[in-house]
């Protein structure tokens, strides 16, 4: 009887992990980049003002502000007090196996450790290393990083980039110590969406409704500048006249 009872709590929660409805995805698609990523629909598009002040006031250099999109959760305030995520694309082209040698190469320079080449899953379960690694299968390469302040850690940092056939989509997802570790699973499906696959398709349908409300507005700003136009072209003619008329009395 007791042994059964012990397997209730087990049962409960294989029934939450299947009843339980999954968190439904909202494409970002990257135009400039020509790829499409999903994130949770609990997150959100941060605007680029808010994104810029922010990097401003962390005095953030002047290349960092060459971003594509900035998403976060809905419910962060500000956006960067809990997990978030910052794009970057470099469209230098489809790298060969040179050009991705002389880049790892760069980071183990950089960072001053060992390369492993493993895959991705591997590399997230085995994160506080702090060293490059890459997945030759799927072309990225990762790096996990702590930010400290005041040689405390308060930050951490994981970035993922992934080399396709347009150059070098970087990610690079942040969130504070205490909730690093839960976020991982939703940065690992976040990349692992990546896609250049039907990216038309995959455009949300206001965009494309605003696109022809701003063709609409242009054609009827177009005619309603014509009194206008008119308008000042009665007036010219009146001051060429005016000018005239003194010309002849002199």
């Amino acid at each position: 009887m007791l042994q059964n009872l012990k397997t209730i709590p087990a049962l409960l929660i294989l029934l939450m992990i299947f009843v339980t409805p999954s968190l439904t995805a909202r494409p970002y698609v990257s135009l400039s980049g020509g790829f499409v990523i999903e994130y949770p629909d609990t997150w959100e598009q941060i605007d680029f003002n808010t994104v810029d002040l922010f990097l401003s006031r962390n005095k953030t250099g002047k290349n960092r502000y060459d971003y594509d999109a900035v998403l976060a959760p809905s419910a962060n305030s500000p956006f960067f007090s809990g997990s978030y995520l910052i794009v970057t694309i470099d469209t230098v082209g489809e790298l060969n196996d040179t050009q991705i040698d002389s880049i790892l190469q760069m980071m183990l320079v950089s960072f001053g450790r060992g390369l492993r080449y493993f895959p991705v899953s591997d590399n997230l379960a085995d994160l506080k290393t702090e060293y490059p690694k890459y997945d030759k299968k799927s072309k990225i390469i990762s790096v996990f990083s702590t930010i400290t302040q005041r040689s405390k850690s308060f930050k951490k940092n994981l970035l993922m980039q992934k080399l396709y056939e347009r150059g070098v989509a970087s990610f690079y997802f942040f969130a504070p110590d205490s909730i690093f570790d839960e976020s991982l699973p939703i940065f690992e499906k976040i990349a692992a969406s990546f896609s250049t696959e039907n990216i038309e398709a995959s455009l949300p349908k206001e965009n494309l409704k605003i696109a022809d409300i701003d063709t609409d507005t242009e054609k009827k700003d177009g005619f309603s500048m014509l009194p206008i136009y008119v308008a000042l072209g009665i007036i010219l003619m009146i001051v060429i006249r005016k000018k005239r008329r003194k010309n002849r009395q002199q």
